[in-house]
């Protein structure tokens, strides 16, 4: 090749270099997807015209949410009559569903876990045995269509009136021991579902504070026993803890999500009124 020539293919090349945009060559930084889940008990004597008021609100802030406290089967069917969500809860509970957006999930499967089967507990009031009927959890799993990634939703309600500032109450042992064994065949519940899907997040009232759970950090409550598998609440290091509110009327954080990963935000939908509970949202990176 000729001097000329030579020199003319190389201003060739390097014309062609000036023009590549910035970065080619690189494949391009994809946004990150986020992930809104909720959770509200929504108090099972609450009538149907405040449940439906209170759920509208939430739905638009959530793309998940996890509901306690349902009550009558009227709510139910209002739920299922928006196309625009999916529904799922075990025949054998109508209390606790989970529903979802649909645009951003594709129902895969749905199952119920027994936690405790139906019991007597000490009375809160009168000379009689408080009779429980036998706790479920509910599990859906869903496809992620965002991230074609398989994602596990369980939902619980824990036995109430066991635990009192981070300790089991002492003139109550057969609620403590119900709640022992609702939340360690959860945990282990949670251990399954980890096998086949990419993420599990734990979602509901598990009626003991995140806050005092912390301080008195006692084996058998939820902050060791999930951190035992690699969970955390959504509360850790929360912008809300230093305020004095919680997501129940006793300003304690009773309701919240468990997962591996911290969310990017928490809130508390301090507005949404018509129960003793307020509606907790957690915003997860995923993907």
């Amino acid at each position: 090749m000729s001097l000329a020539r030579l020199v003319s293919a190389v201003t060739s090349l390097c014309a062609l270099a000036v023009v590549l945009p910035a970065g080619a060559g690189h494949a391009a930084q994809a946004e990150p997807v986020e992930l809104r889940i909720g959770t509200y008990n929504v108090i099972s004597r609450a009538t149907l015209e405040t449940f439906e008021a209170a759920v509208s609100r939430v739905k638009p802030h959530v793309d998940v949410l996890g509901l306690q406290e349902i009550g009558m089967n009227e709510k139910n069917w209002w739920l299922l009559d928006d196309p625009a969500w999916g529904y799922y809860r075990p025949p054998a509970l109508q209390q606790n569903p989970v529903i979802w957006d649909r645009g951003r999930f594709e129902f895969v499967s749905g199952d119920g876990a027994l936690l405790s089967e139906a019991d007597l507990v000490e009375p809160l009031s009168g000379a009689y045995d408080e009779p429980k009927s036998a706790n479920w959890a509910t599990i859906v799993r869903l496809r992620d269509l965002a991230t074609g990634e398989l994602v596990t939703f369980v939902n619980v309600h824990l036995v109430a009136y066991a635990i009192s500032a981070g300790r089991f109450i002492p003139e109550r042992p057969r609620t403590a021991r119900l709640y022992r064994q609702q939340l360690r065949t959860l945990v282990g519940v949670v251990g399954l579902e980890r096998q086949t899907s990419s993420a599990v997040y734990v979602l509901g009232d598990f009626n003991a504070g995140y806050e005092e759970d912390l301080r008195t950090h006692r084996r058998a409550l939820p902050v060791r026993q999930f951190g035992a598998i690699g969970f955390r609440s959504m509360w850790e290091r929360s912008r809300v803890l230093p305020r004095r509110f919680g997501t129940h009327d006793n300003d304690s954080l009773i309701d919240q999500v468990w997962s591996p990963a911290r969310p990017l935000t928490t809130r508390i939908m301090r507005g949404v009124r018509g129960s003793d509970h307020r509606p907790a949202i957690g915003t997860y990176a995923v993907g």
